[in-house]
């Protein structure tokens, strides 16, 4: 694994419609980065978690990028997500995945979309 792309979110203010349900926020990126050693930790780790669920093969090929929606949180609070997309749009995430001391410890599971 060579570079891996990155991307850090800043979430909006939260929005909410007339009977007062949250609505889904909006995304700006920003300037700011993941390092490089966290990126390839967190592919690292989020490619093993695909092969123990038999999805490795699956993956292998697609694009590549670590992405976070904390941009506001310091790096070592962060959630973050590695998400593999394909040529036609669809991608695996393994998101909500925590750090301690810069090194991978759990996540949420699986995302599957298309955009």
């Amino acid at each position: 694994m060579n570079i891996v792309a990155t991307e850090v979110y800043q979430r909006g203010s939260p929005r909410f419609n007339m009977v007062g349900q949250k609505l889904p926020d909006h995304l700006n990126i920003t300037d700011k980065i993941i390092t490089q050693g966290l990126a390839f930790r967190l592919a690292r780790y989020a490619l093993q978690r695909l092969d123990d669920a038999g999805f490795a093969k699956a993956v292998d090929g697609w694009k590549i990028t670590v992405y976070t929606m904390d941009a506001d949180l310091p790096a070592s609070e962060r959630i973050y997500s590695v998400r593999w997309q394909n040529g036609e749009g669809g991608y695996i995430d393994v998101c909500g995945i925590f750090t301690k001391r810069g090194w991978p410890t759990l996540d949420h599971g699986y995302c599957i979309g298309h955009e």
